[in-house]
């Protein structure tokens, strides 16, 4: 016997639901997607300045030699020389001192016999007082922390407020309905003042009717 064409819509519409309802129910294609813009930190090139080394390749040399970033350096009159010689003093055995200025630097500075000596060129830097920054490999740019080196961003997140930061603002919800995004700078009795993007707000604490502390996302494993 063959079926009815009744019969058959009736079975076709059957295995529809059934399809339908074992599909997934948060498929991308049910979340709208956030309009996106252009990353404010590294403008949407994915790559921002290394924060090891401030983009510019190097980092100071590990090894004890001279370096213009350690020690206290001071300006001196000493003949031969331009008064803006940088000059670091160090102490002999004897009471008596011994200077070098910043050409020295990126050289091993050792008390032998109870004097100061330059025995020459750091083996770890060369003499040039730096190393190549590990983080860049020297590059001086790593992937930028805000997009992830996508170079885009969604539309709401902006330097004040956006789930990368490890310290967001709070938000504030107010009795007359109104969400504050910001930050509690003065409390003062029942006189608050939160400081928003656009500027502060000053209000009665009456009028808070409840303050959450925003979470960050996890970039790589890390909060």
């Amino acid at each position: 016997m063959k079926p009815t064409r009744s019969l058959l819509t009736c079975l076709g519409v059957l295995l529809f639901l059934t399809c339908a309802k074992a599909g997934p129910t948060n498929s991308l294609s049910q979340v709208t997607a956030e309009k996106m813009q252009a990353c404010f930190q590294c403008n949407g090139t994915g790559m921002m300045n290394c924060p090891t080394c401030h983009g510019t390749g190097w980092v100071a040399c590990p090894g004890p030699c001279l370096k213009l970033s350690h020690g206290n350096r001071h300006h001196m009159n000493v003949a031969g020389h331009p008064p803006t010689d940088l000059w670091i003093t160090f102490h002999n055995a004897n009471h008596t001192t011994t200077s070098w200025n910043q050409n020295h630097v990126g050289n091993l500075i050792e008390l032998r016999n109870g004097q100061w000596t330059d025995v020459g060129r750091c083996p770890i830097c060369g003499g040039t007082g730096k190393v190549k920054c590990r983080a860049c490999d020297g590059t001086g740019g790593v992937k930028c922390t805000i997009c992830d080196g996508k170079g885009k961003i969604p539309e709401s997140w902006t330097a004040f407020d956006n789930l990368r930061m490890k310290n967001r603002p709070d938000r504030f919800t107010l009795k007359d309905g109104r969400v504050l995004i910001g930050r509690e700078v003065m409390v003062s009795g029942t006189d608050a003042t939160i400081r928003t993007e656009k500027g502060d707000v000053n209000l009665d604490t009456t009028n808070i009717v409840s303050q959450e502390h925003q979470k960050t996302e996890k970039i790589n494993g890390q909060s």
